[in-house]
């Protein structure tokens, strides 16, 4: 049903909400407070090469579940999976566009 009505699946559209909100909150575009809980990383912060070190978020050590669950730990995972492309889009109407086309968006099939 969701398909002939070419509505999002409620996967899809937590998705896409929780990126748009990473990418104002790593664009200074939500409140400062927020960018406060996420840390991008840098060669400083790591003895290894990393691809897309400029654009990654390091992520928290997650010794419980309850951590993994939170919005700084699945923020930063979520963000981090993006492709490149869509992390360094230049405005937020570009990034969800990128987003849109991003292989790393859950599957839009009805549940």
């Amino acid at each position: 049903m969701l398909n002939n009505l070419k509505w999002k699946t409620l996967e899809t559209r937590r998705f896409h909400a929780k990126a748009t909100l990473m990418y104002k909150i790593l664009n200074d575009l939500s409140a400062p407070q927020l960018s406060n809980s996420f840390v991008k990383l840098n060669a400083t912060n790591i003895n290894y090469n990393l691809r897309n070190i400029e654009t990654d978020l390091a992520l928290p050590r997650p010794y419980t579940n309850f951590l993994k669950r939170s919005f700084r730990y699945s923020g930063a995972m979520l963000w981090n999976n993006l492709s490149y492309e869509a992390k360094t889009a230049q405005s937020l109407a570009d990034f969800k566009h990128k987003l849109a086309s991003s292989p790393s968006m859950p599957s839009t099939g009805s549940h």
